[in-house]
């Protein structure tokens, strides 16, 4: 049974301000550039990826074409899992860019 899912929704852009007063930073979202079957998702959440890094493998009209992360940084969210099929602009993950906050920062803090 082949699944078609995208379960990662993309946040507004820049940081997201919650309730409780902290903020996420901007997350860059790694997409699927051509509709395809996942063959193997090549990284795990908190690998580090560079520039060009390949975070999955699809396969689409009997080829392997590799997802790249356009931008260094690491890995957040995981959207799509083996056998899963992606269309073209799916998300397949997420990362934090380098420099980018690790952590949760309380909007009134002045750092």
């Amino acid at each position: 049974m082949t699944t078609t899912v995208n379960a990662l929704t993309p946040d507004p852009a820049g940081s997201t301000t919650r309730t409780d007063g902290t903020t996420r930073p901007e997350e860059d979202l790694i997409r699927a550039e051509i509709p395809g079957t996942v063959l193997e998702v090549t990284v795990t959440v908190g690998d580090r990826v560079p520039t060009g890094g390949v975070v999955a493998l699809l396969e689409s009209m009997k080829m392997e074409i590799p997802v790249i992360a356009e931008s260094a940084g690491t890995v957040t969210r995981i959207a799509v899992a083996e056998g899963w099929t992606v269309r073209t602009g799916d998300i397949v993950a997420a990362s934090l860019p380098d420099g980018a906050p690790t952590e949760e920062h309380s909007a009134h803090d002045p750092a």
